[in-house]
């Protein structure tokens, strides 16, 4: 494990800083690809967060449901 470490750290040191950050972190703030890679990114933040917020309200929607059955006395 060790030696692997070594050989990964060797070759990074070896990469040209250019390759090491994408544009947004490392570039021209105002280019294009900057533009593009920031509405990607909050696009897909969207969706994650819209994924989980739908996980959430069936999760709630279970609970409320269970309660609801749970004093009707239906166990089916």
């Amino acid at each position: 494990m060790r030696c692997l470490t070594m050989i990964i750290g060797t070759l990074m040191f070896f990469v040209p800083p250019i390759l090491q950050a994408c544009a947004v972190c490392y570039g021209d703030s105002e280019s294009p690809m900057t533009a593009g890679l920031n509405q990607a990114i909050f696009l897909l933040l969207g969706v994650i967060g819209f994924i989980l917020t739908m996980i959430v309200t069936v999760g709630i929607y279970f609970v409320r449901r269970n309660r609801l059955l749970g004093k009707t006395g239906i166990n089916s």
